[in-house]
């Protein structure tokens, strides 16, 4: 099983009464289930392959390509960036603050060479 599906009561449950996230499971041979996150996922595997520990990789590593990927324009969002869409539903501040931040498309690097560093700890 994968590790981040060992414990899903400690991303539910915050204490009595107070439930911070919901985690619902998709069927696996469902794509049409879960098109969004496929889409992201395809991104995310431009930079780590398919079975490469993950723990190799920092949260500012995760971030970055996070923020690289947020910043790419979606055709189903009428030619916005989720960055885009973000600032707009939540407000600039608030984005800031988790950490996201603007890249100008000609500045999207969507390659492994992003990390510019060795990844083996």
């Amino acid at each position: 099983m994968v590790k981040e599906f060992k414990r899903p009561d400690l991303i539910e449950d915050n204490g009595p009464d107070i439930v911070r996230s919901k985690v619902f499971y998709c069927d696996s041979r469902r794509s049409d289930q879960k098109a969004s996150i496929e889409v992201t996922h395809e991104y995310i595997r431009r930079f780590i392959e398919k079975g490469t520990d993950i723990d190799n990789y920092s949260d500012e590593d995760i971030l970055l390509m996070m923020n690289h990927i947020n910043n790419t324009r979606r055709e189903k969002l009428n030619g916005k960036s989720p960055y885009e869409m973000m600032v707009n539903k939540f407000g600039i501040e608030v984005i800031k603050k988790l950490g996201f931040y603007f890249i100008a498309p000609n500045d999207i690097i969507l390659k492994p060479n992003l990390f510019k560093r060795n990844t083996n700890k």
